[in-house]
């Protein structure tokens, strides 16, 4: 008999289980590069995130807003990204 991949109280389990690995993880990263967990709050619904707030918004919406970035904005923000990501991969 064929076993679901998706839903069910099997998947809801490694999917909590998941969230839980990762939020300890973010709860021990310190970076400037890496926006910082504060909180994890579950209801009986729900789980609530708390995190850093952060100036200025998202990545994504700063590059749609200015279109093509200079070269060196680009080159910064992408170093910025690389460092958080080693940082994660060294964490784990």
């Amino acid at each position: 008999m064929p076993r679901r991949v998706y839903g069910g109280a099997c998947c809801l389990m490694k999917m909590k289980a998941h969230l839980v690995h990762v939020c300890c993880l973010a709860f021990s990263l310190r970076s400037p590069y890496i926006l910082k967990l504060y909180d994890v709050i579950e209801s009986s619904q729900h789980i609530f995130i708390v995190m850093e707030r952060v100036k200025g918004g998202e990545l994504f919406d700063y590059i749609l807003q200015k279109g093509r970035l200079p070269r060196q904005e680009a080159l910064r923000l992408m170093a910025q990204i690389i460092q958080g990501k080693n940082i994660i991969v060294l964490t784990n």
